[in-house]
């Protein structure tokens, strides 16, 4: 049990270690352009989540007026 706790709580220093290492130097000058490079990727999937989004609003909103006989369903 104890041996179990240590080997636990070894692991949990070493991934500490480990983050705040890589935080540390994405915070740094060197990383600069993986740091430019990962905030064109989050850009890019905003921008996808957003016009699906914005494409299933339409697509509930039509289904919603034809369930209430506002308008026929657009043809596929």
């Amino acid at each position: 049990m104890m041996n179990n706790m240590k080997t636990g709580a070894l692991l949990f220093v070493a991934g500490a270690a480990v983050g705040a290492a890589a935080a540390m130097w994405l915070m740094s000058d060197s990383a600069k352009e993986l740091r430019n490079e990962l905030r064109d990727y989050a850009s890019q999937a905003k921008d996808k989540m957003q016009a699906y989004c914005d494409e299933m609003k339409q697509r509930i909103e039509a289904e919603v007026k034809t369930a209430v006989g506002e308008e026929p369903a657009p043809e596929a």
